[in-house]
């Protein structure tokens, strides 16, 4: 499939991490091989699964493909964008991670209203006149009472705290 008909490309990446050298003897660099030569392409409307043993870099390759960490090699493209090289926070609210662990994912002392709310009014997305509705429209997508607004993480099963994250 071609770059342009992908909303997101990723070709040859590569992630290595300099490991410190203990000895005296040696000292020549080492690095751990986190990621190499990943290479996928993700068509508009499709869904990737990234599957492996633990350790074997699945989450490393989620942190490069949205911007958190710099690959050592290799491009990951946005729609035709280069993520490398945008410098601004304009991708935040359209490429995110959505964490494994919906308990830790969730700030415990805020209400879902918060939760949120916050990141829209803070990337401009709506004011907060106009968050409610945004918010109650949200929830119902995830298959959540408008109730839910008000109450705390602890409040929500696991499921329920991993719709929450996904709204997010």
């Amino acid at each position: 499939m071609s770059n342009s008909q992908s909303v997101l490309s990723v070709q040859h990446l590569i992630k290595h991490y300099p490991v410190k050298n203990t000895s005296l003897r040696r000292r020549e660099k080492q690095f751990v091989h986190a990621v190499d030569d990943v290479s996928f392409d993700l068509p508009e409307g499709q869904t990737l699964g990234l599957v492996g043993e633990s350790g074997c870099g699945k989450s490393t390759v989620g942190r490069l493909l949205v911007g958190i960490e710099k690959p050592t090699g290799g491009e990951v493209l946005y729609r035709g964008r280069q993520l490398t090289e945008i410098r601004d926070n304009s991708l935040r609210t359209q490429l995110q991670m959505i964490f494994q662990d919906p308990y830790a994912a969730l700030n415990p002392k805020k209400r879902i209203w918060d939760i949120l709310g916050d990141p829209m009014i803070a990337h401009g997305i709506v004011t907060r006149s106009e968050a409610g509705p945004k918010i109650d429209a949200l929830l119902e997508e995830v298959g959540l009472p408008q109730s839910a607004k008000s109450r705390y993480p602890h409040e929500f099963s696991g499921g329920q705290r991993q719709r929450i994250v996904i709204a997010r």
